[in-house]
């Protein structure tokens, strides 16, 4: 496990934009990293492909300071960006028609963010794709094969190697529940941001069984960097799968709200995932 984890999380108040589609259902190959990253070829008014970050943690869209001025777009206010270790406040662009493959949206409100704080995600990207675009759609990020595919509105029962979650949407972004042991139930942003799992300590709100560890990790975002304590989690239970021994960067959380949920959920290790965001339903396949 690298001592460095990488963390992606845009947080910022916008309008939603519009979603349509084009034509016909159609699936986009994406570039897969090592640790997780979906780079994805993103055109912003028939301009592309240019290499965007698809994070569905993301509650935003945002665009690299380069890529504001070579297409000029233009501003059109001043917002405060919130991520995991911080927050900025940052101008605000508007995008007129954002594709990917046959997924379009109008008016995207995206924040400018300086190059450098992107290269976090360990390639070179031009901008981040967040949930103002995607929670417009119902997809499957394939990972095995590498391929985002749209799909119709969903509702059939999950298969034998399929796990069918609830997803709740909180200011912008969704929040899966998984119920644990003892009736309780933790709420995780299944995150394409994140190489590692990630949880939140609050005052009086962990529920998950978990042992200190000695090392120190470093986490990474948009807004910058923060040494923080890990825990190995000794059960996580997603549907009838459980994870266990799960080593996880511990973010202190001591004035967060619980619509940020109880951590965040890396999905690179699954070989799909479908997010049926109509239906609010999110699907994990393991095989």
């Amino acid at each position: 496990m690298s001592p460095r984890r990488r963390v992606l999380t845009v947080v910022l108040a916008a309008t939603c934009a519009l979603p349509v589609h084009a034509g016909a259902p159609e699936s986009v190959p994406f570039r897969l990293g090592e640790d997780g990253t979906i780079v994805v070829p993103v055109f912003i008014d028939g301009k592309g492909p240019l290499p965007f970050l698809l994070d569905t943690g993301a509650s935003a869209s945002a665009v690299s300071e380069r890529l504001a001025r070579e297409l000029a777009l233009p501003p059109v206010a001043r917002s405060s960006v919130v991520s995991l270790v911080g927050s900025h406040s940052r101008v605000v662009v508007r995008l007129g028609r954002v594709s990917l493959g046959d997924a379009q949206a109008l008016d995207l409100l995206a924040s400018v963010i300086p190059a450098a704080r992107l290269d976090v995600a360990g390639a070179a990207v031009q901008g981040i794709l967040g949930q103002d675009f995607l929670s417009g759609f119902n997809y499957t990020l394939d990972y095995r094969r590498r391929r985002i595919h749209w799909s119709a509105p969903g509702g059939r029962a999950p298969g034998r190697d399929e796990v069918r979650l609830t997803l709740r949407r909180r200011e912008g972004r969704f929040l899966v529940e998984l119920p644990q042991d003892g009736d309780r139930v933790v709420r995780f942003v299944p995150d394409t941001g994140t190489n590692g799992l990630v949880v939140f300590d609050r005052p009086g709100a962990w529920a998950l069984p978990a042992e200190p560890l000695r090392g120190r990790y470093e986490v990474s975002d948009s807004s910058g960097r923060q040494v923080v304590e890990t825990r190995r989690i000794r059960a996580l239970r997603i549907g009838h799968l459980t994870l266990r021994d799960q080593v996880a960067a511990v973010v202190s959380k001591p004035q967060s709200t619980a619509s940020e949920g109880d951590g965040l959920l890396p999905l690179h290790h699954f070989a799909s995932v479908t997010f049926e965001s109509r239906e609010g339903y999110l699907v994990i396949r393991v095989r």
